[in-house]
């Protein structure tokens, strides 16, 4: 129940956008065709690569953070004991109560463990998120390279239907946030760039 629930989600999500603009000439509208043909598939693979590389970045990242966590608190118990243990041998020697062994063990101790995690910051955990990062972003390279592709094309044309039919298509990337969030660098500096040579045709 719950994975066709998921997939219904996936499914709606695809198939929300508004309509994409047709190409201005057959020349330039093979790489949108290609775009549309491809554009639910992948999207519906790239939620569930995402959704199950999310998981499993995750579900390492936090049994990582408890392994470093258990490393801290066992390097702070081993300072504590070693720093107070003349402290508690003397107690020990007049028949004290403890109370100052524990009180210097629990300051100490404390104090070592926030030392540590200020020091390290979890770096084991860190570098993994890092190098996982790709398995929690989709990846709509190909999408957005035919996409931009049929836009240059349709400018290149250098004609007034080549300019309205680049003009619709790069507002359809601008108005469809889930296609634009996941533009690469280079994708997104060529988006821009068109988007200004569209701005200087006008």
């Amino acid at each position: 129940m719950l994975m066709l629930s998921f997939l219904v989600i996936l499914t709606s999500a695809c198939s929300s956008a508004s309509p994409l603009p047709r190409a201005a000439a057959d020349d330039c509208g093979g790489l949108q065709q290609r775009f549309e043909s491809q554009k639910n598939s992948t999207a519906v693979r790239e939620n569930a690569r995402v959704f199950m590389g999310s998981l499993g970045s995750y579900s390492v990242a936090a049994l990582s953070a408890v392994g470093e966590t258990a490393l801290y608190v066992s390097g702070g118990v081993l300072i504590g004991a070693l720093v107070c243990s003349p402290v508690a041998l003397l107690e020990g020697a007049l028949d004290s109560d403890g109370e100052a062994s524990s009180e210097c063990f629990s300051a100490v101790a404390s104090q070592a463990v926030a030392a540590f995690i200020a020091e390290d910051q979890f770096s084991l955990t860190q570098e993994w998120l890092q190098d996982t990062r790709a398995w929690r972003y989709k990846n709509y390279d190909n999408l957005h390279a035919d996409l931009l592709e049929s836009a240059q094309c349709n400018l290149d044309r250098q004609d007034p239907a080549g300019l309205r039919a680049a003009q619709a298509q790069l507002d359809w990337i601008q108005q469809n946030q889930a296609f634009q969030a996941n533009m690469s660098p280079a994708a997104r500096d060529r988006f821009l760039n068109l988007k200004m040579q569209v701005t200087d045709l006008k």
